[in-house]
């Protein structure tokens, strides 16, 4: 049995003419530098790329240099992270009698899960609950982005 090389079952990206592997079209093209894009979804899109379009083509267009005088635009942003306010975590006896009361209140609700355990200690004490952890990020960073375009104009 043969193995597939490419497990990316989504449209078809061609940019400027070039099919590309690319699987987002935020990883084919700056989004500032997009002419002009055209979506195939029909029978033509197969017959002109292949069964690699099956699923449809994306075509894009970018912008193209004209004669006349040129600009250079730079764009530059540059942000701070930093956690508006500290996050008072439970202790270790505040984290139990709150799992307690939680772990109560859903036996209570659960008319299925009282005809298996009687009492709600049973039920908490078996461990057929779940339960979910949620990481909390409270570290500081940086977030630099810079972008030039160049581009003319007639004149």
């Amino acid at each position: 049995m043969a193995t597939p090389t490419n497990s990316y079952f989504g449209p078809l990206f061609v940019v400027d003419g070039v099919i590309t592997n690319y699987t987002s079209l935020q990883d084919a093209v700056n989004p500032a530098d997009v002419e002009d894009i055209t979506i195939l979804k029909d029978a033509s899109s197969t017959a002109i790329y292949g069964s690699r379009a099956a699923q449809g083509v994306i075509v894009v267009t970018t912008r193209r240099g004209k004669t006349g005088r040129t600009f250079v635009n730079l764009n530059m942003q540059y942000g701070a992270i930093q956690p508006v306010r500290a996050i008072r975590f439970m202790n270790t006896t505040e984290l139990i009698g709150f799992m307690d009361k939680q772990m109560q209140r859903y036996w209570e609700q659960t008319p299925s899960i009282q005809a298996q355990f009687p009492n709600v200690n049973d039920f908490v004490r078996s461990g057929a609950h779940t339960t979910t952890r949620t990481r909390t990020t409270t570290s500081t960073g940086k977030t630099p982005s810079t972008a030039t375009v160049i581009s003319g104009t007639p004149s």
